[in-house]
């Protein structure tokens, strides 16, 4: 019994050192190589830098792997092999490697798994271990700002809103691999519009929605005016957007600075009026409505239309027009007031051939105003198209009566003169017998049926000698007047002429005192 016992204790010890001989031939396969670098879930472009650990005994070399899957041991082959480090050293427990790996020839959006293999040799036997650094995935590719918005909407022209009110800023993010996770950082540049710096701010992503980023601004840390946003995206990789979109937006806390409405045109019956509004931002008026019922407002912008018809003549009608920004910012101008034509002006006599006076009936009349009028009014007219100005306190017209390729025919009333233009040529008149010359006109261009008219308030004393019209055309029809240099016009009043007459009856008389002398 005992015998057995012994027998049996010695077994136990041979198994026992038998064990652990094989336990040592296999002791390479177990846990023994790790990887530090690359990290999971990483994206990379260009070059990747990868570490590997072996604690096995006699590492003869370590190769880098990858496949194209999400996990996994891969063989070693031509085909997947990135690069392989020899140790050179013997009887070496621990040896790392480390290398920097080319995959620009890796295609970009796959999911890549880059492993380690170690190698060893322990007498005929060869041994090998690897590790896996996870998922990496390549992009060389820049991320793309496809859509920008404020408050929520495609509307980023104006922000309304009292001081202290939040702004908010949108954008849409995408890169070229998808995955949200693969945004970096979006941040939002603003300038204002001389290209001066006024914030950059940090952009986070929306819960709620993928590739949707957002920040926050104060506007009352922002004036009213025009600026830019400039989005950048960078994903993890590093890669900045470089073609970024600047977008224009205006921070509009008031409503508009000025509003102004004249009087373009008149008839007996209708009124078409000009509406003027600066806003911030380059006038940006949404749109304009009247008071009155049958006027209509067309237009949009810093210069809008008002017209009605179907007026009394020689009335006076009151406008009171609202106009509202982009940004909601409403408010009523002050009540602006305008007359039509009076009922007796319409038909005015102008000279005729023989057989009696014609009249022309205008078509349409222009009110210039003071500042129009003096400072010069340079516009095209048709046939029977005239402008109204005003000198001292009477009102007075010019227009064009007719026309042909080369001349224009142009009457100044109110005692009407007619002159005959061609292109080019000026006139000056003086319509209150006062000595000096009122109103200036000339005839710029004749194209499509159209004068090119400027008139001009002057106030320029008359030559003396000079008639009440200084032209360099033609006086036209029966009115009075003198062309420049003195020339005598048909029923005017020549000076010169009456001049002549008198010194050549002086002469007589005092011949005819001395013939009677010496008889």
């Amino acid at each position: 019994m005992q015998k057995k016992l012994w027998l049996f204790l010695v077994f136990g010890i041979i198994l026992v050192i038998c064990s652990y001989s094989v336990m040592a031939a296999f002791e390479l396969t177990i846990n023994n190589v790790t990887m530090s670098n690359p990290t999971t879930r990483g994206n990379y472009s260009g070059t990747l830098a990868v570490s590997c650990t072996s604690k096995m005994s006699h590492t003869s070399n370590v190769t880098f792997a990858f496949n194209n899957t999400a996990g996994g041991a891969i063989g070693i082959n031509a085909s997947n092999m990135l690069a392989i480090v020899t140790n050179t050293s013997l009887n070496q427990t621990e040896f790392t490697a480390t290398v920097s790996l080319n995959i620009t020839s890796l295609p970009p959006g796959a999911n890549y798994n880059i492993s380690c293999y170690a190698d060893t040799k322990n007498g005929t036997n060869n041994y090998t271990s690897w590790a896996s650094a996870g998922l990496i995935r390549i992009d060389s590719t820049a991320p793309n700002v496809t859509s920008f918005t404020v408050q929520g909407t495609t509307n980023y022209y104006n922000f309304s809103g009292a001081a202290g009110a939040l702004v908010y800023l949108n954008a849409t993010v995408n890169d070229n691999l998808d995955g949200n996770w693969n945004i970096s950082s979006v941040t939002f540049n603003i300038t204002d519009s001389d290209g001066n710096l006024v914030g950059v701010y940090n952009a986070t992503n929306s819960s709620s929605v993928a590739h949707w980023y957002n920040c926050t601004l104060n506007s009352s840390d922002i004036t009213n005016g025009v600026y830019n946003v400039t989005v950048f995206a960078k994903d993890i990789s590093g890669s900045l957007n470089s073609s970024e979109t600047v977008y224009s937006i205006i921070f509009d806390k008031s409503v508009w600075s000025a509003l102004t409405i004249t009087k373009s045109s008149s008839t007996k019956t209708s009124l078409n009026l000009t509406i003027s509004v600066t806003d911030v931002g380059n006038s940006r008026a949404a749109k304009c409505t009247v008071n009155r019922a049958g006027a209509t407002v067309t237009g949009t912008g810093g210069t809008q239309y008002l017209a009605e018809s179907s007026l009394d003549c020689g009335s006076t009608y009151s406008y009171i027009v609202t106009c509202a920004d982009y940004a909601g910012n409403s408010r009523a101008a002050s009540a602006f007031s305008f007359e039509t034509l009076s009922c007796s002006t319409g038909s005015v006599s102008s000279s005729g051939g023989a057989g009696g006076t014609a009249t022309t009936t205008w078509a349409n009349t222009q009110v210039l105003t003071d500042t129009q009028f003096e400072a010069g009014y340079t516009k095209e007219l048709s046939t029977q198209e005239r402008f109204k100005v005003t000198v001292g306190s009477l009102a007075h017209h010019v227009g064009v009566k007719s026309l042909t390729a080369t001349k224009a025919t142009i009457e100044i009333a109110s005692d009407p003169v007619t002159v005959e233009l061609d292109v080019g040529e000026e006139a000056k008149v003086n319509v209150n017998s006062d000595g000096f010359y009122d109103i200036y006109v000339k005839l710029n261009s004749i194209a499509n049926n159209k004068a090119d008219v400027t008139i001009k308030k002057i106030n320029e004393a008359i030559p003396a000698g000079a008639g009440n019209v200084s032209t360099t055309g033609e006086v036209g029809g029966e009115e009075t007047g003198t062309e420049e240099g003195g020339a005598t016009t048909a029923g005017g009043f020549n000076w010169n002429l009456w001049i002549i007459v008198i010194v050549v009856l002086v002469i007589l008389i005092a011949l005819g005192v001395v013939v009677k002398k010496r008889k």
